[in-house]
């Protein structure tokens, strides 16, 4: 059940929306719509273990879907595929969750993230470009860096001809990779 923080039952579902998410990510919200207890407090707490350890998924699912789809591109296209991320989160069309984001459609194509259902190991193999995508993660979920991808919501690798049917406005290409918002 939503709590009543959810992006879902935000007006608008737009920077409020996402906004929302990030305060129930950072522990701002609770089901109650009450503050979290900060994250020391979760050892002597089991519910405050509960909210860490999904604050935690969240951020590893971000940092996860950042390091495989631009981890050759370094921080500033990692930055901007978590970007386009948060950005679903912010649209009603999409998840409301960096993990439901991520994992929408499945471990078989189509999905949304190549790296989630090209049938490979999803473990980080590169260890400074995993440091780099976790801390962008944090970063990212705590709201401190701005969007550089212009509100895109959709990207593909340079490489590739537009691979949609359903036209899409180009909003800027950072590295190897054209984004797009709806």
């Amino acid at each position: 059940m939503p709590s009543r923080c959810s992006p879902r039952n935000a007006p608008g579902n737009g920077l409020f929306s996402l906004l929302l998410s990030l305060m129930l990510l950072a522990g701002g919200c609770s089901g109650g719509g009450t503050a979290n207890p900060p994250p020391a407090a979760a050892a002597a707490n089991p519910a405050a273990a509960a909210v860490t350890s999904a604050r935690a998924e969240q951020a590893h699912c971000l940092a996860l879907s950042m390091y495989w789809e631009a981890k050759a591109e370094g921080r500033a296209g990692m930055r901007a595929v978590g970007h386009v991320i948060l950005n679903r989160m912010a649209s009603p069309r999409f998840p409301d969750t960096p993990c439901a984001v991520v994992y929408e459609g499945g471990e078989t194509p189509p999905c949304q993230f190549s790296w989630y259902c090209d049938g490979r190991s999803d473990k980080p193999t590169e260890a400074t470009n995993w440091a780099t995508a976790q801390g962008l993660a944090q970063e990212l979920l705590e709201g401190k860096l701005r969007d550089t991808t212009g509100n895109a919501v959709f990207f593909h690798a340079t490489r590739l001809k537009t691979p949609w049917k359903v036209p899409r406005t180009k909003t800027v290409t950072i590295g190897k990779h054209v984004f797009y918002k709806l």
